[in-house]
């Protein structure tokens, strides 16, 4: 198992397990089993380019030098996969190159012309790093298919697609402010915090640079800014829960958070449960659904999510109770309704590009027909897919069989441990 996100580390697995090497956005600090393997791992490999967040924010130079660190980074994690390809004669492998998601969400503006940020000139300088990281990652698998037994199944997954980042996520506070829904905190007395005293220090000696000197430390400025300024989400400014009916959770992008201020649930609930709660929600759901950009008046949301409904089981408290959905075909700079009027902002996220549901995925193996399967498969199905190939109970599972590929797969070669 070799860099599958967001996946703990695993005791006593029959097989090794790279956690975190070269997984994006880690979360923990890079382990494996058996716990020997991390210090081989890291003399024969050293270290992923791109381990932590890839998010930052970078001109056309800066996102030239960001692909070509991605695309060194799939090299290496070709070469590491080869190496436990050749190590052992596996029942089932797994590796995830994530480099493509990075490229992905820093870099979509870059590429589509329709994007607010487009800007053909910084596109140019930049060079096309998602191309460059796809046609590498690509390659990466040309080069390793080869290296598998006649006989083996591969199963390609791209989990989601990717497109741009329009929505009003950014604008999402002051629309419940506009409706009512939300307060803002009280206005607070005390000084001018010490990190707000050194930015306002700085800023003088800054302008006395030379502009050849800045230029060459723009980055190195943003980057510092983002460390001295307030790392609080704005609506964590601009919302005082407590007072409020509603308010924001943090999410992506490609979804809007709320979660309702419910009396008996939340330490100061304000709203009732049962009817109360549903009139609550129909009301904002409505609203929400009213929101338009401006002047296109095209709709801004595409549906809002209740969570009760969606999302069953024991944690499902933990959730926001409505997630919005937005319209990620409209670019958005300013909107509206006749609820909260019109509100302007620009959208300053250093990710221009997020997530959609709809992903890929190809097999290829014994038995397997060439052509399409025509029809959609949940990304829940894979596991109890696998788990039929290798024999495997798998519990508890909301996911189905994709019988086109066991079926078949199984028809020409028994599963595995078993003798034909």
């Amino acid at each position: 198992m070799l860099d599958v996100p967001h996946a703990p580390r695993s005791q006593d697995l029959n097989g090794i397990q790279l956690a975190e090497w070269g997984a994006h956005d880690a979360e923990r600090d890079f382990s494996t089993w058996p716990p020997a393997l991390a210090a081989e791992v890291s003399r024969q490999f050293g270290h992923h380019p791109w381990r932590a967040s890839c998010d930052d924010d970078r001109r056309g130079a800066d996102h030239r030098r960001f692909a070509e660190e991605l695309v060194r980074a799939i090299g290496e994690k070709e070469r590491l996969t080869r190496h436990f390809l050749d190590r052992d004669d596996w029942d089932f492998l797994a590796q995830v190159f994530t480099e493509a998601h990075c490229a992905g969400h820093q870099c979509w503006h870059l590429t589509d012309p329709a994007h607010p940020r487009h800007d053909p000139a910084e596109g140019a300088q930049a060079g096309d790093p998602i191309g460059k990281v796809y046609e590498a990652l690509d390659g990466a698998l040309g080069r390793l298919l080869p290296a598998l037994e006649e006989d083996a199944l591969v199963l390609i997954l791209a989990g989601h697609g990717m497109g741009a980042s329009f929505g009003a996520q950014h604008l999402l506070d002051q629309v419940l402010l506009r409706l009512g829904v939300a307060a803002p905190p009280l206005a607070s007395a005390r000084p001018p915090s010490t990190k707000a005293r050194v930015l306002g220090a700085l800023r003088p000696l800054w302008r006395l640079l030379p502009a050849s000197l800045r230029a060459n430390l723009d980055q190195q400025r943003r980057r510092a800014r983002r460390r001295l300024n307030d790392r609080r989400p704005a609506h964590h400014r601009s919302i005082d829960p407590a007072r409020s009916q509603c308010f924001l959770v943090e999410n992506t992008p490609a979804h809007g958070a709320i979660r309702v201020n419910l009396r008996g649930r939340e330490p100061q609930g304000l709203i009732e449960p049962g009817a109360d709660f549903e009139r609550f929600c129909a009301m904002l759901e409505r609203d929400l659904m009213d929101l338009t950009a401006v002047p296109s008046g095209r709709p801004l949301v595409k549906r809002v999510i209740r969570r009760d409904r969606t999302y069953p089981g024991p944690m499902s408290e933990r959730l926001p109770d409505l997630f919005v959905e937005w319209n990620h075909e409209v670019g958005v700079t300013e909107i509206g309704s006749d609820k909260i009027g019109r509100i302007a902002g620009q959208n300053h996220h250093c990710r221009t590009g997020d997530h959609r549901p709809e992903g890929l995925f190809i097999a290829l193996g014994p038995g397997l027909p060439a052509g399409e399967i025509g029809r959609a498969v949940s990304i829940l199905d894979f596991a109890p897919t696998i788990a039929r190939l290798l024999e495997v109970e798998l519990p508890e599972t909301e996911g189905h069989v994709i019988a086109e590929i066991t079926e078949a797969v199984l028809s020409v070669s028994p599963p595995v441990g078993q003798e034909t």
